[in-house]
This record gives structure tokens, C-alpha cells and sequence, in this order.
């Protein structure tokens, strides 16, 4: 599995101060690097390389569940208390619902084509 994005993670999860924009730009770069190199392994014929996809998913799923995991206990919730929190539309500012309004398009983008539509232009530069 992708280290960077991993550390990344980490870096996000272990900061007591709300991650920047800068850093969740890079965090989001990397994980349509990391959701492209699976896709490549998933259409790959060599089951080696299929084989490999997978155990990079699981891996991620693995992390993600954790840091979710922590990330409620820290918060004192529960993951169905923090999905709400996380859909209530007023606690999130106008740059962040703008952001995530990219993140989407850029998702939306991969999902229609299979690859990207346009040439991936990182959102950090």
C-alpha cells in the first residue's frame, strides 16, 4: 500500500490542531493516486498485479476503519453520531463545501470515463 498516503493519515490524525487546507489537498492528491493504481490493478490481467489490488484495498479499508475507529473514541461518538455530525451541512464552512464540491466533480469525473476525463492536475501545486 501507498506509504505516502499512510503517513499522510497519520500526520492528519496525530496533529491536536485541524488539518490545513494545503494538507488535506495533498491527502486527497494521493489518494486519487492511490484509487488510480488500484483501478490499474483491478484491470490488470496478471493476477499477480489483481492479487496484489486487493490486498492494497484491504489494506486501506484496515487503516481507514482504524483511524475512523480512534477518531470516534477521541470525539466520545459513535460512527452513526459522527456520519450525522459529518452530513450537517451548517457545521461546515463555505471553502470547505466548496472543496468538497471539487473532490466530487473529480470523482464523478473518474467514475464516467474509467480514467480521467481531463489530464489529472494535482490540487496542490
Amino acid at each position: 500500500m501507498s506509504a505516502k498516503i499512510l503517513t499522510l493519515l497519520n500526520e492528519l490524525f496525530n496533529e491536536s490542531t485541524p488539518p490545513d487546507k494545503e494538507s488535506l489537498l495533498r491527502l486527497i492528491d494521493e489518494t486519487f493516486s492511490f484509487v488510480r493504481n488500484l483501478k490499474e490493478g483491478f484491470d490488470s490481467k496478471d493476477p499477480n498485479r489483481k492479487e496484489e489490488a486487493v490486498q492494497e484495498a484491504q489494506e486501506m479499508k484496515k487503516a481507514l476503519e482504524g483511524k475512523l475507529s480512534a477518531l470516534t473514541e477521541k470525539l466520545g461518538l459513535d460512527p452513526a453520531m459522527l456520519s450525522t455530525l459529518v452530513q450537517d451541512s451548517q457545521a461546515i464552512t463555505e471553502e470547505e463545501k466548496n472543496l468538497i464540491e471539487s473532490v466530487k466533480e473529480k470523482f464523478e469525473q473518474i467514475q464516467k470515463s474509467g480514467k480521467h476525463a481531463k489530464p489529472y492536475k494535482p490540487l496542490v501545486r
